[in-house]
């Protein structure tokens, strides 16, 4: 079990202490430096804060961390730490913290981040545009997906580890495409999709909304192969996510990428594990097109790669994935649209075309009528 260290004895001031602790994780070499531009030997100020002596900022001991993202004392951030590595609720942490639910919860949310923010695929989703980048600091202002656009995720089981992908060229639309034409199982508990096995995956899983139309057929309920024993990840899963109540879709990749940690770690303590992720700097990713999540950039990376996917990439002949033929067939439906829509545009401009030379021909032939009876006009009779 994690301790903080205790180097001013028995009667030291807690507060004090678990504010040294976080201190020797955020600067383990004893040299701080400035979270703007790397300077070191930043000068104090009063009431602790620091200013770097080259870009002249101002800031203080966590500044620019994940432990300055929720307002919670360093005293409060040990014992929320504790909390989550026993796998204590939201309601839980708050009632033996002492703080509101909703201030526990959100430094839950902080917590599962910088734990994600430590995985080398955390770019694939906190990037701009991707999944989970609405709940990273200082937010994008991406709209969460909906509806068909829902990302979709791979359980794989490796020979230590288990592992939660995203997988960008799939959505919702996808896996619903795939369970209608292609037969592919699926197992549906309440808000929670998961299907057979898929290529080297043992599972596609996805958090459906409202808006999918899931009843066709209505919640089928087929045996998949995650479900049979043979992926103890999904035993160890199932029942924890049932403790989350009122799953949304948006933060359900950062339960999963928890749940993967947890199994992973299983007999070890998250504590140590915890803190360290809590005193990391909040990185700052590029958008990354392979965490896009928006429809017009899966759109382009399809067009992308429709060529690759389709083509031979060392399966045998006969042996096209559900993937495979769905982003072909889907390619080519959309080649069929576009070319009957510009055949409809042009046969529309060359219909108006003749209209309006039809028109014009009339209005000559009228114009030519007329012009013989005005200049053949009868002579008025003389009066002398």
């Amino acid at each position: 079990m994690f301790q903080p260290t205790d180097r001013s004895g028995p009667a030291s001031d807690p507060d004090a202490e678990a504010r040294r602790t976080l201190l020797a994780l955020c600067w383990p070499e004893g040299r701080k430096s400035c979270p703007r531009c790397g300077a070191g030997a930043p000068y104090q100020l009063a009431g602790g804060r620091l200013r770097c002596g080259g870009c002249r900022y101002t800031f203080h001991d966590f500044t620019g961390r994940w432990l300055n993202e929720a307002g919670l004392s360093p005293r409060q951030w040990i014992a929320l730490a504790r909390a989550f590595a026993r796998e204590a609720t939201a309601r839980e942490a708050a009632a033996e913290l002492g703080i509101a639910y909703n201030t526990a919860y959100k430094a839950l949310t902080v917590l599962r981040l910088a734990l994600l923010a430590q995985e080398p695929d955390a770019p694939q989703l906190l990037a701009p545009g991707a999944p989970l980048a609405p709940l990273a600091p200082g937010g994008d202002g991406t709209l969460a997906p909906r509806g068909a656009d829902l990302p979709v995720y791979g359980i794989l089981t490796g020979p230590a580890e288990v592992f939660v992908d995203l997988l960008p060229e799939l959505t919702a639309a996808s896996v619903l495409h795939f369970m209608r034409n292609f037969r592919l199982g699926v197992a549906r508990h309440g808000g929670v999709i998961i299907t057979d096995r898929y290529k080297s995956y043992d599972a596609l899983i996805l958090c459906a909304d409202e808006t999918l139309p899931w009843n066709e057929p209505p919640r089928r309920r087929d045996v998949v192969y995650a479900e049979s024993g043979a992926c103890p990840f999904w035993d160890f899963a199932r029942p924890r996510l049932r403790r989350f109540k009122g799953l949304s879709c948006l933060r359900f990749p950062l339960y999963m990428k928890e749940l993967a940690l947890r199994f992973n770690m299983r007999g070890a303590d998250l504590l140590p594990v915890a803190l360290t992720a809590l005193c990391a700097p909040t990185p700052h990713f590029a958008p990354s097109p392979a965490g896009a999540s928006t429809p017009e950039q899966r759109e382009q990376e399809r067009e992308h790669d429709a060529d690759d996917q389709t083509g031979d990439d060392g399966k045998g002949e006969g042996e096209a994935t559900p993937a495979d033929e769905d982003i072909a067939g889907q390619t080519e439906q959309r080649k069929t649209r576009q070319t009957k829509t510009s055949k409809q545009r042009s046969r529309g401009r060359r219909v108006r075309q003749d209209e309006q030379q039809s028109h014009e021909r009339h209005a000559q032939a009228k114009e030519n009528q007329s012009a013989p009876q005005s200049s053949h006009a009868p002579i008025p009779p003389s009066t002398d």
